[in-house]
């Protein structure tokens, strides 16, 4: 029963997904709909999990979970966590010295550390899929796999992209005066 009403709600959310998502509302809109139709799966998830877990084993979980973390919208985010123009953003919004670097040391900086970031990216999805096996059931692995594998995530993993440099750059200012508060405490209160 758990099975049906989940799968019942992945196919319900997905249909309401193409209804509505394109085309009626606009981009904001659109966002705020698929945050709330990931809640109700995730919801589904968490409540199907006690009575699956059991039935299912390691081996069949870690092998979905593989197909998960191989799937294109988990390596597409894996990519853009590590590409060069997200470590720049990160760099910029945490670092008030950053943009006071000439821009070929910034260059060559972003490039080292995404050279080294690149030699993670095996380890990363190794862990994920460990992660993963170990805390998920095989058929909560199985939805998020078949829901990350619908053809408008592709696109939409794109606009989380531009949407989370959008938001580091708007709160850079922040986040560099958190560090600096944290680095005056530590030196004061740590000793």
């Amino acid at each position: 029963m758990i099975l049906l009403n989940s799968r019942h709600i992945l196919r319900a959310g997905h249909a309401l997904f193409r209804q509505r998502f394109f085309g009626r509302y606009g981009a904001e809109r659109r966002c705020a709909m698929l945050l709330r139709m990931m809640c109700v799966v995730l919801t589904a998830l968490v409540a199907s999990g006690g009575l699956a877990y059991a039935q299912d084993d390691l081996e069949a979980r870690r092998a979905a979970a593989i197909r998960y973390v191989q799937s294109p919208f988990m390596q597409d985010m894996l990519a853009a966590l590590n590409s060069p123009a997200s470590l720049q953003t990160i760099l910029g919004a945490t670092s008030a010295q950053w943009s006071n670097i000439p821009e070929h040391h910034r260059e060559k900086i972003t490039s080292i550390m995404n050279e080294e970031m690149e030699t993670l990216v095996p380890v990363m999805n190794a862990a994920m899929v460990e992660a993963v096996a170990q805390t998920m059931t095989l058929e909560q692995i199985e939805l998020l796999d078949a829901f990350y594998r619908l053809p408008e995530m592709r696109d939409l993993n794109a606009r989380f992209n531009d949407m989370n440099r959008i938001m580091m750059q708007g709160i850079a200012p922040q986040m560099q005066a958190v560090q600096a508060r944290m680095l005056e405490r530590m030196r004061r209160e740590v000793r």
